[in-house]
């Protein structure tokens, strides 16, 4: 809707903060979101904007992004609603957006909680802990295939893959037919879905482990293929911009590697298609 947000920290917590995407004029911010930064990311969603802060305790928060006071551009916005995800959340929202699927928005924690609200009220619809028994981080944002209905989210930390969640009409989990696929460890990715096939990076340092570069059957969770040198904590990104006819709809995925290979300073680096 022409407007840009960033985010920008404080002492307490951080703000979001709105500007004309053509001038870059301030239009408002938000008010404060407490516990720690912001580290999630800033999703849009049919006229709101909803974020989440580090840490134990913080707090995940829905806003308005109607600029009603145009002639005022300090305005502060107050929060439509705020949840709080609880003192046993770890590092609490961390890297991920939320998804969207009917009224709901859903989001993890990297203690290990899918958790699902009212998009308009905050209202707790769901939440889902260990699935399938296992202890899993989400630190990744979630994606809704509506196709088949299912939710995916990438598995950090110890316990490593993707999951498949079936939807329920309200928004809640259907925790008794969930998929996983599980793999060595380190996924900081988030998934990427086309053709019923499942995308996802694996590997690198600071929380990454060893899974390949993955390829999954949207269906089953079923592993196509791996490309085990492909390591990235970055999530693919999927155009279809360049697909014909004439080279059978052929897409392509675009990956950046975890870090440069060599020694500084001589330490050259790669995109992959």
């Amino acid at each position: 809707n022409g407007k840009v947000f960033v985010f920008g920290t404080e002492t307490g917590g951080s703000r979001i903060y709105a500007f004309d995407a053509v001038t870059l004029k301030m239009l408002f911010k938000t008010a404060l979101i407490p516990s720690a930064q912001i580290e999630s990311a800033i999703m849009y969603h049919d006229g709101y904007i909803y974020a989440g802060s580090y840490n134990a305790n913080g707090e995940f928060a829905c806003f308005d992004t109607e600029d009603t006071d145009p002639q005022n551009t300090d305005e502060e916005k107050t929060a439509k609603w705020s949840y709080n995800v609880g003192a046993d959340a770890g590092q609490g929202i961390l890297w991920d957006g939320s998804e969207f699927v009917g009224d709901a928005v859903i989001f993890g924690t990297a203690a290990g909680k899918l958790i699902s609200l009212n998009r308009f009220t905050g209202a707790e619809i769901d939440v889902l802990s260990k699935p399938k028994g296992e202890d899993a981080g989400f630190t990744t944002t979630p994606y809704y295939y509506e196709k088949n209905n299912m939710l995916y989210v990438s598995m950090a930390e110890s316990n490593s893959g993707v999951i498949a969640v079936p939807m329920n009409s309200d928004g809640s989990f259907d925790d008794d037919n969930i998929l996983m696929y599980k793999n060595s460890g380190g996924i900081k990715s988030s998934v990427v879905i086309y053709n019923d096939r499942v995308y996802v990076c694996g590997g690198g340092g600071h929380g990454g482990g060893n899974a390949p570069f993955t390829v999954l059957d949207a269906n089953t969770l079923e592993e196509i293929y791996t490309i085990p040198d492909l390591i990235s904590k970055g999530s693919a990104v999927l155009t279809t911009a360049y697909a014909t006819k004439e080279n059978n709809q052929q897409v392509y995925l675009y990956i950046t590697p975890y870090k440069p290979a060599g020694t500084y300073p001589d330490r050259p680096s790669q995109l992959y298609i």
